[in-house]
């Protein structure tokens, strides 16, 4: 895990922990990672098991913890679409979308999560849930057992409306070995 720090103003010093290879007060910024995808047309579009074109996107992402029980993390997205088979005259030759959320850890075992996405619209028609760009505030929570087990809930709210589902809730158990 890469660590760089920065140096912030003192109105923010109460609030942060000193990092020891850094001088005070400073935010850690834990990791920083990018990397390049290619999707390759192996479906077949009139089934509507691909598109039939080459993708290429570029993603950026960060991580920072401000405080002891604070993180701060944010993606951003770029992807050239390439011409396929289903819709063409249609499709958007790029699509780019963002997200920023800040985690808070009240109690060892719990994490609350806010989360902000926005996307770029794929289509360039006049249907009205695929013409806009979306934007969606996710609100949720993982709850850790000593077991191993972890519980995710979200419930996440279309902010600009009609260019998403207007309300969605995500729940997932799993367990780590």
């Amino acid at each position: 895990m890469q660590q760089a720090a920065v140096e912030l103003p003192e109105q923010l010093a109460p609030e942060l922990p000193e990092h020891p290879s850094a001088p005070s007060p400073t935010l850690v910024i834990e990791a920083e990672q990018g990397w390049l995808s290619l999707k390759l047309p192996v479906g077949e579009a009139d089934e509507l098991t691909g598109s039939g074109a080459v993708d290429v996107a570029l993603s950026l992402s960060y991580q920072a913890r401000p405080a002891d029980r604070w993180r701060l993390f944010g993606q951003i997205n770029g992807a050239w679409l390439g011409e396929g088979e289903l819709l063409p005259e249609f499709q958007e030759s790029t699509a780019w979308s963002a997200l920023a959320g800040v985690t808070w850890n009240p109690w060892r075992n719990l994490d609350l999560t806010m989360q902000l996405e926005a996307t770029s619209r794929v289509f360039d028609v006049e249907v009205e849930p695929l013409s806009g760009d979306a934007l969606v505030l996710t609100f949720g929570g993982s709850y850790r057992t000593p077991g191993g087990w972890r519980f995710d809930l979200g419930i996440s709210e279309d902010v600009e409306v009609d260019a998403s589902p207007d309300v969605n809730f995500n729940l997932a158990v799993r367990r780590g070995y």
